[in-house]
């Protein structure tokens, strides 16, 4: 308590600071002392905040029932990120004649500074490594086999999908285009272009929404990348990605039976980049691009896993993921929107996450919504679909994925 008449004395005598902040031109050094005072401000609300979840006498009504233990651990870290701020902040106001001592507390804060990321940077890397080296295994076999699959059997695979339009299979066709969708090694920005120059040819529009929706949601590299996760995971992202493709190609059959769903008016087919008459340097161009294109991604999901790990407490995550399922689902589908990037990104994220407590359903759930909503997927999307169908598709795969994440927790 005494603390927080303090802070709000200080910042009440201190009140031009604020009036003034949007004014003049920001030098080195003025930049420098907001930068501290916001951060010592973040750090003086968390110590109060912390201080109210962990209070056992004054404000006990306050408490957060299962966060006494993430109260402490944030309590901790505010309170000693409040003395190496309040140095720096010492260090930048105090003025002449005291400007020896305010040279002493600045470089004294600094030293300290130093010494927290110094050992933050250790801790970090130490989880950064860890993690690298349980996954990267399973990223260099799924570059491997999807650039194999891309440079030796693609083509097969599409022609054998452009070869059912002949066949009269009616509704059971949607399984075969699931399958072949599935083995397809396109993501979403070859998908699109391949289903318009399927529908040119006359391709059912059931089977084109199985094809187009399994082949959004999985591919043989992101199947050998999900292998990191474990044996059950990886059968359930199959089944569950073999399901929703076959649940698309029902609803398009049922609701749009007659009328054409899609819109490829645009789009022409992908243009083939693996041309090079010599097979070994045609595989070698191929598992280039598919590194540039997923390297970058894959570190930085490992970069962020690590950050998890160090901050984030494992009981306050397994408390909302993991011990309420209902709502950890629900949690996972929603993050899956803007959260996902890159298939290969999100596996170390997900591996760490079952390991603080995350259910299985709750992963599961974000492994469906995360590719179908990829952020820089969806403007190509709206364009096919139009307005109302792209609304559509967005709240059956939220539903679908709720429904699976829900089944998978109860069995």
């Amino acid at each position: 308590m005494g603390l927080f008449v303090c802070f709000i004395v200080h910042n009440l005598l201190n009140f031009k600071w604020y009036k003034v902040l949007f004014k003049g031109r920001y030098t080195v050094q003025r930049s420098l002392q907001t930068a501290i005072n916001f951060l010592l401000l973040i750090s003086f609300l968390g110590c109060m905040l912390s201080a109210l979840m962990i209070s056992g006498v004054v404000f006990q009504d306050f408490r957060i029932p299962g966060m006494m233990m993430f109260g402490r651990k944030l309590h901790m870290a505010s309170s000693a990120w409040c003395f190496v701020l309040m140095s720096l902040h010492l260090g930048l106001h105090i003025r002449p004649p005291k400007q020896k001592a305010a040279k002493i507390a600045f470089y004294t804060g600094m030293s300290n500074l130093f010494e927290i990321l110094q050992r933050e940077f250790i801790y970090l890397w130490y989880y950064f490594d860890l993690q690298l080296r349980q996954i990267f295994p399973y990223w260099v076999l799924g570059m491997v086999l999807g650039s194999l699959i891309s440079v030796f059997a693609k083509e097969r695979i599409h022609n054998l999908f452009a070869g059912m339009k002949d066949k009269r299979w009616g509704l059971f066709g949607i399984v075969p285009a699931c399958i072949l969708g599935i083995l397809s090694p396109l993501c979403m920005y070859g998908t699109i272009p391949l289903a318009a120059s399927f529908s040119e040819k006359g391709m059912r529009q059931d089977w084109l929404a199985s094809f187009m929706m399994a082949s959004i949601l999985l591919n043989p590299q992101l199947i050998m990348y999900s292998t990191a996760l474990g044996t059950e995971l990886v059968l359930i992202r199959v089944i569950t990605c073999f399901l929703c493709g076959i649940a698309a190609g029902l609803c398009v059959h049922f609701f749009y039976r007659g009328r054409d769903f899609f819109n490829f008016s645009g789009f022409s087919a992908p243009k083939n980049k693996d041309t090079d008459p010599n097979l070994l340097l045609r595989f070698l161009k191929n598992l280039w691009r598919n590194i540039k294109a997923t390297g970058l991604y894959f570190l930085l999901g490992i970069l962020l896993s690590a950050l998890f790990q160090r901050y984030v407490p494992a009981d306050a995550f397994a408390g909302l993921f993991g011990k309420n399922e209902g709502f950890g689902v629900l949690m996972a589908a929603t993050i899956g929107v803007p959260l996902y990037v890159c298939g290969g990104g999100t596996i170390p994220l997900l591996q760490q996450w079952l390991w603080d407590g995350m259910s299985v359903g709750a992963a599961t759930s974000f492994m469906i919504t995360g590719p179908s909503t990829k952020i820089t997927n969806l403007g190509a999307l709206k364009i096919v679909l139009g307005a109302k169908r792209f609304f559509l598709y967005l709240a059956f795969v939220i539903v679908f994925s709720l429904v699976c994440g829900w089944i998978v927790n109860i069995f």
